[in-house]
């Protein structure tokens, strides 16, 4: 191959090219009429390699070049991974989905609305929804791609390039370190410019939780070990307060102290009412007494009193459990309707005394009447004094079993304080380590390679420039390119005899003649077919002048190995170029056999010679198919010009290599090929230029292209 063959194989694939690479561009601009925007987000992370502190010597740390490049490769590996990538998908789905189904147009657009809703069945989203904690619906995401990673649904979502929340969709964040600094840059491209912010302000805030969690290995293990004795601790405080519950619980203590204050302050208060009682009791015993004296000497009205006491008695005991209610239960209800009866009694009491009264004044000359009501009333008031004794007797008897109940409570409460002082000492120590620690791991977080944003995702308020163009034009190419790469593998890959060349190595024999195709001479209207056919021929009748100048008539053996091989093509261009030279020649043609003809096989099996050649100066004999059937060793043996008639499209076999060594172990010296069905390029390698008409330019790229050969 030479720049003449590509030339000739790109001037007969020009028009192919043209066609496919125009329709490939159309599909495309088809194709792409309704081509997203994207939106472009960036933001900068200061990675802190080179400015970490060293806590056992304050001031920057030993500068070492591998470990800053290893450092800064192991944050674009982990922005890169899988486990971030999924973290991510899972992050920006709960967020949009906590915005709810109106959100605000900046944050997301209605179209990637659409697209989730269309994403996951109604119930499942409203599910997610529902749950308020961010923690806890993000678990309840991550359960359902762990159920359904073999669905289809997890594909569509979860892996397509077509989702926002698509690993392969998130791989396409660029992140590449500004010079030799510790600054990296983060890009993201999406349809959604709200999307695309979020998307990478989710990945740093995950890249710097995952990062500080790798880079704080050594200061975990001392955390983890004072968070297990603070859960120790906490435990045991537990159990010892809840000791104190029971202790409270069984003891009905809601606060020692403020119950035992409180009732010694009932207690004195009761003395002081109880004191007041007992003297208002004897008082008014004192006023009764003398009232009894007074109405002595009226038997009739004393004896009457009396028959009148045991309404009295039954308004004493109304006035004995009004006067319960007072000092201990507080019963409102209770105590109005006993505070009714009480009135009731005593107005009965009183006008019973005051209409049945037959005597007026007393022997001292005071009213009866006057004299009567002031006993009754002192008797209603004795009695309520008895009342009111009797009930703050049962609640000095209370206040005296209280006392002795709650006396040994305070030595048993302090015991269990002290018990419960000394585990929330223990407990404090712990937590007080416990904060050392966490504050030495935040140590270590922001002197030693602790991530920081320095600058925040931007907000993509312009698409990207369309692509379409240039995938228009990238298609054409490929289009234009596509005939012409698939014609060249079809040539390289073509196991066909083919070129002259091919046909010379396979055979081992010169090719002396090269004839076309008629389909080709027919669509090629430049070619002048006269003068070509002369070419053609013209080394094959230069080889049968110099035969003729021995004398003798010239023998020709026309032998074929398929049955395409046009052999009868090869004829008709030889006989025609005979006829003009006026030569005479002969043609036997046992070609008959092929179709069938039993005779003509005989008659070619059993020729010893030709009659009538020697009366003419060429004769020529056609044999059949030599691979299918018999050859006539006389006829191919006798001195005479063999010509093996090839097609230049069949395939040359081994069995075609056999047939031929065993016709050259004949001994068969004269022999030589002819290619038919030649391609009109590489007939020139056989004939030399084809006559035709060519333009200026065409001429002068020939011989250009021939010399550089």
């Amino acid at each position: 191959m030479d720049l003449l063959y590509f030339f000739r194989l790109l001037q007969k694939q020009i028009r192919w090219m043209f066609i496919a690479g125009a329709s490939l561009a159309i599909v495309v601009f088809l194709l792409t009429i309704n081509l997203p925007r994207e939106y472009e987000s960036e933001a900068e992370l200061n990675s802190g390699v080179s400015t970490s502190v060293n806590l056992g010597d304050i001031g920057p740390a030993r500068l070492d070049f591998l470990t800053m490049n290893a450092k800064v490769d192991n944050i674009i590996n982990t922005i890169k991974s899988r486990q971030t990538l999924d973290e991510v998908s899972t992050a920006l789905l709960s967020y949009h989905l906590s915005l709810g189904t109106d959100p605000v147009e900046r944050i997301i657009s209605e179209k990637s609305m659409a697209n989730l809703r269309d994403y996951f069945p109604e119930e499942t989203l409203l599910k997610w929804r529902a749950e308020k904690n961010e923690i806890k619906r993000r678990a309840a995401i991550d359960l359902w791609k762990q159920e359904n990673i073999t669905s289809q649904e997890y594909f569509d979502v979860f892996l397509s390039e077509t989702s926002p929340y698509g690993l392969r969709t998130l791989a396409k964040v660029g992140v590449y370190r500004i010079g030799s600094s510790d600054l990296l840059k983060l890009n993201y491209r999406w349809q959604d410019p709200g999307i695309a912010q979020k998307t990478l302000s989710l990945m740093l805030d995950i890249l710097i939780g995952k990062m500080k969690d790798i880079n704080l290995n050594m200061s975990r293990d001392v955390v983890a070990y004072f968070e297990a004795e603070l859960e120790k601790a906490a435990a045991s405080l537990e159990l010892a307060e809840n000791d104190m519950k029971i202790f409270r619980a069984e003891n009905n203590l809601l606060n020692f102290y403020e119950q035992t204050e409180a009732l010694s302050m009932m207690k004195e208060n009761m003395e002081d009412e109880y004191q007041k009682e007992i003297a208002n009791l004897n008082a008014t015993k004192a006023a009764l007494v003398k009232l009894e004296r007074q109405l002595e000497v009226n038997r009739e009205l004393l004896k009457y009193g009396r028959q009148l006491l045991l309404v009295k008695d039954k308004l004493a005991e109304v006035q004995r459990k009004i006067a319960i209610i007072e000092v201990g239960v507080n019963d409102q209800k209770l105590l109005e309707t006993l505070r009714k009866e009480e009135a009731k009694l005593q107005n009965q009491l009183k006008t019973d005394l005051l209409n049945k009264s037959v005597f007026e004044r007393t022997t001292d000359g005071v009213d009866v009447q006057k004299l009567l009501e002031s006993w009754v009333d002192a008797s209603l008031a004795l009695d309520e004094s008895k009342a009111r004794v009797a009930v703050f007797d049962e609640r000095k008897k209370y206040f005296e079993d209280e006392y002795t109940r709650m006396t040994p409570l305070g030595s048993q409460l302090s015991k269990i304080e002290r018990k419960i002082a000394v585990k929330e000492e223990y407990y404090l120590e712990i937590l007080h380590g416990l904060n050392e620690a966490v504050l030495h791991k935040q140590t270590l977080s922001l002197s030693s390679d602790g991530l920081r944003t320095s600058v925040e995702p931007t907000y993509p308020t312009k698409a990207l420039p369309s692509k379409r163009l240039l995938l228009i034009l990238i298609s054409f190419i490929l289009g234009f390119l596509l005939p012409y790469i698939i014609a060249f593998l079809q040539d390289l890959l073509d196991q066909s005899i083919k070129t002259k060349r091919r046909a010379e190595f396979f055979t081992g024999r010169k090719v002396i003649a090269g004839f076309p195709s008629k389909s080709m001479m027919a669509t090629s209207l430049e070619i002048d077919e006269l003068q070509l056919n002369r070419k053609s021929v013209n080394q094959l009748i230069q080889l049968i002048r110099n035969e003729r100048l021995k004398g003798l008539p010239v023998l020709i053996n026309l032998i074929a190995f398929s049955e395409n091989s046009e052999k009868e093509t090869a004829i008709d261009f030889l006989s025609k170029t005979l006829d003009a030279e006026d030569i005479k020649h002969k043609i036997s043609d046992f070609s008959g056999i092929e179709e069938g003809l039993k005779d003509n096989y005989r008659e070619y099996i059993n020729t010893m010679t030709i009659l009538g050649e020697e009366s003419v100066e060429v004769s020529i004999v056609l044999h059949p198919n030599i691979l299918q059937y018999n050859y006539n060793k006389t006829l191919v043996t006798r001195r005479s010009i063999n010509l093996y008639v090839l097609n230049s499209t069949s395939i040359w076999g081994n069995a075609e290599s056999s047939k031929l060594e065993e016709l050259h172990e004949l001994d068969i010296k004269n022999d030589h090929v002819v290619l038919m069905n030649v391609n009109l390029y590489e007939l020139e390698n056989i004939i030399g230029e084809i006559p035709k008409k060519r333009s200026q330019i065409r001429i002068f790229f020939k011989r250009l292209l021939t010399t550089s050969r």
